[in-house]
């Protein structure tokens, strides 16, 4: 991760009175990260906050848990699994450059073919992940071939590639878009 400072307009998720966890520039990534915070907590909600940043992987910002000052709290756009899971097929294909892998990741995301049957088969050609762009590649297989269960596999996905780009080289808001536009 990267220091920054200064202060920012950004998206973070915060229980009564509990810490602030990581924040977003872009409220679609949120969206799309947001069920790490949700998932164990249902009272944490989305909150547009200015804060200092210490440091950004890419994807995330971290900030000093007592400093931002809530503004207003954050509309966020529904997200389906669907969704998630072609932003981590995105991400996948991004950066691991499988031959195999982005066969079918192109498949999936033309909805030529969204079996899985075949994600299942991707994924077991590389059963244990030799490196972190591979691992990227992995969990978003997982996304697809699980799809009742995408939300943590998409976001693995995403955090493991946030350590992949370096930081500032990869847009996540233009992949949220996108994933967007794919799995309507």
């Amino acid at each position: 991760m990267t220091g920054l400072g200064g202060l920012r307009r950004l998206v973070s998720f915060r229980a009564d009175g509990g810490p602030w966890t990581s924040a977003y520039t872009d409220p679609l990534v949120a969206a799309l990260m947001a069920p790490v915070h949700a998932a164990t907590d249902p009272a944490v909600q989305p909150w547009w906050i200015v804060a200092p940043v210490l440091r950004t992987d890419g994807l995330r910002y971290t900030v000093p848990t007592d400093a931002p000052r809530p503004v207003l709290p954050a509309a966020l756009p529904p997200i389906t699994l669907e969704q998630r899971t072609a932003f981590a097929i995105l991400l996948g294909r991004a950066v691991y450059p499988d031959t195999r892998f982005r066969a079918w990741a192109d498949d999936w995301l033309s909805d030529r073919d969204r079996t899985s049957t075949t994600a299942l088969a991707v994924m077991g050609a590389r059963p244990v992940p030799p490196d972190d762009r591979a691992y990227v590649a992995h969990w978003a297989t997982m996304s697809a071939a699980f799809p009742t269960e995408a939300t943590l596999p998409a976001q693995t996905a995403a955090l493991v590639a946030a350590n992949v780009c370096p930081q500032g080289t990869y847009n996540f808001a233009d992949t949220a878009e996108l994933a967007l536009t794919i799995a309507p």
